[in-house]
C-alpha cells in the first residue's frame, strides 16, 4: 500500500461530488492508513518515555524538537487513588470523624436506563411535570466505524 498515494488522492477527493461508495471506500483506506500509523506510534511512546526519563532531571516535561515537528513528555506528580474494591462504609465507621480529613465523598444521580418506558408508565402521576423538568433529551451522533480489508 502506497500511503503517499492515498494521502494525495485524499486531499483531491471532493466528498461533495463523489458518490456513496467513492466516499466510503476513501473513508476505509483511510482508516486503514491511521490504523497502521497509530500502531507504529503506540510502538514508540515507550521509547519516547524511557528516553525522556532518562533526561528530565527535576522537571516535570521534556521536549524533543524535531525537522518533523515537537514531541513533548509531561511527567504528571504522582497521587493516591482510592484502591477499587474498598469497603467504604467500613471505612468510614472506623474513622468516625477523621474520614473527611482523608476522604472525600462525591455523590452523583443518574438516569433509569428504563426512563422512556417510566415515564410512558407515569405520565399521568403528579410529579411527572418535576420529573421532566429535570430531564433533557440528548440524540447522540451516530457512530461510524471503519473495517479495511
Amino acid at each position: 500500500m502506497n500511503t503517499n498515494d492515498i494521502l494525495t488522492r485524499a486531499q483531491n477527493f471532493n466528498p461533495k461530488t463523489a458518490d456513496t461508495d467513492e466516499i466510503t471506500a476513501m473513508a476505509c483506506e483511510l482508516a486503514k492508513v491511521v490504523s497502521i500509523a497509530q500502531t507504529r506510534l503506540d510502538s514508540l511512546k515507550p521509547l519516547i518515555r524511557e528516553r525522556a526519563a532518562g533526561m528530565r532531571g527535576s522537571e516535570s516535561h521534556v521536549q524533543f524538537q524535531t525537522g518533523a515537528g515537537r514531541v513533548s513528555v509531561t511527567f504528571p506528580s504522582p497521587r493516591y487513588t482510592p484502591r477499587k474494591g474498598v469497603d467504604w462504609n467500613h471505612m468510614r465507621s472506623a474513622l468516625g470523624d477523621r474520614f473527611d480529613m482523608y476522604f472525600t465523598t462525591k455523590v452523583t444521580h443518574g438516569v433509569r436506563k428504563d426512563i422512556e418506558q417510566v415515564v410512558k408508565t407515569r405520565i399521568a402521576a403528579v410529579e411527572i411535570a418535576s420529573v421532566l423538568e429535570a430531564l433533557s433529551r440528548d440524540e447522540p451522533t451516530p457512530r461510524v466505524g471503519f473495517k479495511p480489508n
